[in-house]
């Protein structure tokens, strides 16, 4: 799943990877688990947006990429892998 920067979408990335997470596996934003702020801190996740950087981490059983263009891309993580 990718969620573009769009008037409608202008939270910031925290919010927005929260609620691709949640959308990609099916489930309430509440709970996931952990919650995002036992896995990184949001708000440097926010600044990177601002910075035009790019990052990727593992989240709750998913790949999440934050890109230098402000998108959020979400993919599940392969469990089945060596």
């Amino acid at each position: 799943m990718t969620m573009k920067a769009t008037p409608r979408t202008r939270a910031a990335p925290s919010i927005r990877v929260v609620h691709a997470v949640a959308n990609t596996l099916d489930t309430d934003p509440v709970e996931l688990s952990p919650p995002l702020g036992a896995v990184l801190d949001p708000d440097a996740l926010d600044s990177i947006g601002r910075s035009k950087a790019a990052t990727t981490f593992e989240y709750a059983g998913c790949l999440v990429t934050v890109t230098a263009d402000n998108e959020v891309r979400v993919e599940k993580s392969d469990d089945n892998s060596p």
